[in-house]
């Protein structure tokens, strides 16, 4: 089960995270705000929006996005996996309070870091 994300104001205060370096030490980001920028997100499903980056083999999944007028964004304009890369539309600046780190392996044995997270705000 994920934890819940803390009050808007901890995450105000989150640390800028490289991707590469969540992809590498992700534990040390556990239970902390951090902010993540130029990742790529979408609407994946019914309560599931997941994010990913170009530069590392990250997969960022939450149960809600904030502020609601992003989410709305997100849901019409990024809701299909194809769009993800080729429309600045979903490109963001998204922080979050890491509840769940995990790894799996996709194609080829290529092994990816999972990050899980009951909100992702979208800040940009």
């Amino acid at each position: 089960m994920l934890a819940a994300i803390p009050a808007h104001a901890e995450i105000i205060g989150a640390k800028v995270v490289d991707a590469m370096d969540l992809q590498i030490s992700p534990n040390k980001y556990k239970q902390k705000g951090i902010e993540v920028r130029g990742v790529r997100c979408y609407h994946a499903d019914e309560d599931e929006y997941r994010c990913t980056h170009t530069s590392a083999d990250i997969m960022i999944m939450g149960l809600n996005i904030e502020p609601a007028s992003a989410k709305s964004a997100l849901e019409e304009s990024c809701g299909e996996i194809r769009k993800v890369f080729s429309s600045p539309k979903c490109r963001f600046t998204i922080r979050l309070y890491p509840s769940l780190i995990d790894q799996d392996e996709i194609s080829g044995g290529q092994k990816r870091t999972v990050i899980g997270a009951e909100t992702i705000e979208i800040v940009k």
